[in-house]
């Protein structure tokens, strides 16, 4: 009796600017023990190496450049050019464990009733060393209303998925706002509780999340209208709640890196000199900003 043939899983890669991390990205998918996929490598208009790196990219890839156009439109591009029965998105600068994708299906294979799975994952440095291990919760259709846990990576079967699914107008949080359209349908996830994804956090990250903080409570508040039958005043308040919480989380772990980083400025200057006004102003300098521009606005006066 001849073997059902595996099922085709569709995984695209967005690139933009992460040309140091790509290769690495594409060679954790073709390493997968589950080998019937179809690799597309979008590159959104980068202006790094992205294009040398893509000679090096197996032949089975698909490398396809257009001009940038931002993560969600590159990913419904994705979507329209893939044919697998499962779809899955993996960001450049990041990778999956080989058994990512075989392990995924066994747990839709076991959970008929999910329409995608996702699992715990690893936090890297640039040298991809670990930086701190993340479990997630088990699916919660409660608290997928007001916290935004479910990555990108996730693997979805396609029949969930319409064309231009990746919300396009949203500056963030698209992949918020899939899980809760598919929720919406009735589709619900469940986690496979393995470390299988290592997310690359980058300094680039960590800025780009800085300037998102204060658009947060806007976002959310989109997020309500677009998705109104899943919300009601008290879960309203409750996504409001948190996420005003993050946002001053946010700030202060801010400021401590900045006063952290003024520190390590102010000890490479004591080393530098004994002048009693120069170790004055450093210290000044150093617990605030704010009062060591105003003293030397007044010397300079």
């Amino acid at each position: 009796m001849r073997r059902a043939t595996p099922p085709l899983v569709s995984i695209i890669v967005p690139a933009y600017n992460h040309a140091d991390y790509l290769l690495q990205a594409v060679t954790s998918i073709v390493n997968q023990t589950h080998k019937n996929t179809e690799i597309f490598v979008i590159n959104d208009g980068s202006t790094d190496h992205t294009d040398t790196v893509a000679l090096k990219l197996p032949k089975k890839v698909h490398y396809i450049k257009q001009r940038n156009q931002g993560a969600p439109r590159t990913r419904n591009r994705g979507l329209r050019l893939s044919s697998g029965d499962y779809f899955m998105n993996l960001d450049a600068d990041d990778w999956i464990e080989p058994t990512y994708v075989e392990a995924c299906l066994d747990s839709l294979n076991t959970n008929s009733h999910a329409g995608y799975v996702y699992t715990d994952e690893i936090e890297n440095d640039t040298t991809n060393n670990t930086k701190k291990e993340i479990s997630w919760p088990g699916f919660d259709a409660e608290r997928l209303l007001t916290h935004n846990y479910i990555n990108i990576t996730a693997l979805i079967r396609r029949k969930h998925l319409a064309q231009g699914q990746f919300n396009e107008s949203l500056p963030f949080w698209m992949d918020w706002d899939l899980f809760l359209g598919l929720l919406e349908k009735r589709v619900i996830g469940v986690r496979l509780p393995q470390k299988l994804l290592h997310r690359r956090i980058l300094e680039n990250s960590i800025t780009a999340q800085a300037k998102q903080k204060n658009q947060y409570l806007t976002v959310l508040e989109t997020l309500f209208l677009l998705h109104s039958e899943l919300y009601n005043p008290e879960t309203k308040a409750r996504a409001r709640a948190f996420w005003k919480e993050q946002t001053l989380i946010i700030q202060r772990n801010i400021s401590t890196a900045n006063f952290s980083g003024r520190v390590r400025e102010g000890k490479a200057a004591l080393a530098l000199t004994r002048n009693p006004y120069q170790l004055a102003l450093q210290a000044l300098y150093t617990l605030s900003p704010h009062a060591y521009r105003s003293a030397r606005q007044r010397l300079i006066r």
